[in-house]
């Protein structure tokens, strides 16, 4: 076991192998080594391996292969959002892109898309793969 002082501060301590000797109460290098009884230079750590940080690549982003999209069913309240025009009630239903599910909450409002949130029953769900809907 290596004991070391501080020769700033005084304080004894037992340094760490894997880290640059110094004082960790003080941050000073001038260390003396208790055990060998001398005084520890920065060039005397040659022995304590470099602590090598892990490089970091960025990784890209990959799309999926598919994306998910909706239609409000004729039989939901919410029918009328879904139309190109809300006000006629004859003008024809959209497909809407789902732009997020969410899963934390209990309400069962789980899918977020045309700015409101719907439940699964009042939605026909497709996935479009290339330029296809196909129904699912």
């Amino acid at each position: 076991m290596l004991l070391a002082t501080c020769e700033n501060c005084g304080h004894e301590f037992e340094p760490d192998p894997l880290v640059a000797l110094h004082c960790p109460r003080c941050d000073s290098q001038r260390i003396y080594d208790r055990t060998e009884r001398k005084r520890v230079e920065l060039d005397d750590q040659s022995d304590i391996p470099p602590i090598v940080k892990p490089e970091l690549v960025p990784i890209e982003r990959a799309r999926p292969p598919f994306s998910l999209w909706a239609m409000i069913k004729k039989s939901s309240k919410y029918y009328h959002q879904g139309l190109t025009d809300p006000t006629n009630g004859k003008s024809k239903p959209r497909v809407f892109q789902i732009t997020s599910i969410i899963i934390e909450q209990c309400d069962g409002y789980d899918f977020r898309m045309n700015g409101n949130q719907y439940r699964r029953e009042d939605l026909v769900l497709y996935i479009k793969a290339g330029e296809k809907l196909k129904k699912i």
